[in-house]
């Protein structure tokens, strides 16, 4: 959440969410997955998921018959260079890893997969991953400071007993970004902006 003007005394800037530069993640340990899956792809390693949300965002609906093999291939079929096997029946697909996804020992992808119990198919919050190359992930975004006179003033909790942290709200589904939503306050006239659900910006008079 942001406030235009000042807090603790100060002034500040508009702080926008950052996109590191992206290390790339060195192939994770000896996999002991099947050596039948599609072409070109190979296993990445065991990574913890939901740190800092989830590591793929595009999840596949759940499969009673799930193996990495067929995972790969829904994946794959969506344009995805990333795919990942968690809780033996969930599949989630992207083109990079995100949230500070890390390497985790291999023993904690524990669950078997529901259609092939010689297979791990990740865990709880634990996911075995696959990829086509080199798995590039991406540190969490961050807010910091640019340009202007908003301060940012934390990660608040909405919705508390029913009461929302900032009570108007202005559609961005498509191009929502710290400086869009806060722009989009201050043109209203409110000073305070905030955002959540990756599309959401809501704005009010006080925090």
């Amino acid at each position: 959440m942001w406030g235009f003007g000042t807090a603790n005394g100060t002034t500040g800037s508009e702080p926008v969410p950052t996109t590191p530069t992206a290390p790339t993640v060195p192939a994770g340990p000896a996999p002991t997955q099947p050596g039948n899956l599609p072409a070109n792809w190979t296993y990445a390693g065991c990574y913890i998921d939901g740190a800092n949300g989830r590591i793929l965002p595009n999840q596949i609906p759940d499969s009673a018959n799930l193996t990495s093999a067929n995972c790969i291939n829904e994946c794959a079929s969506r344009g995805f260079k990333v795919a990942g096997t968690q809780y033996a029946a969930q599949c989630f697909c992207a083109n990079a890893l995100y949230g500070g996804a890390a390497l985790t020992d291999e023993s904690q992808c524990s669950m078997s997969c529901t259609g092939n119990s010689f297979e791990k198919c990740g865990a709880g919050n634990r996911m075995s991953v696959f990829s086509t190359g080199n798995v590039t992930a991406y540190a969490p975004p961050k807010a910091t400071n640019s340009s202007g006179n908003w301060t940012y003033v934390g990660c608040w909790t909405d919705n508390l007993s029913g009461k929302l942290a900032l009570k108007w709200q202005i559609p961005e589904s498509t191009n929502n970004s710290a400086e869009t939503c806060l722009a989009h306050c201050h043109e209203y006239g409110y000073m305070t902006g905030g955002m959540q659900y990756g599309k959401e910006c809501s704005c009010g008079v006080s925090h």
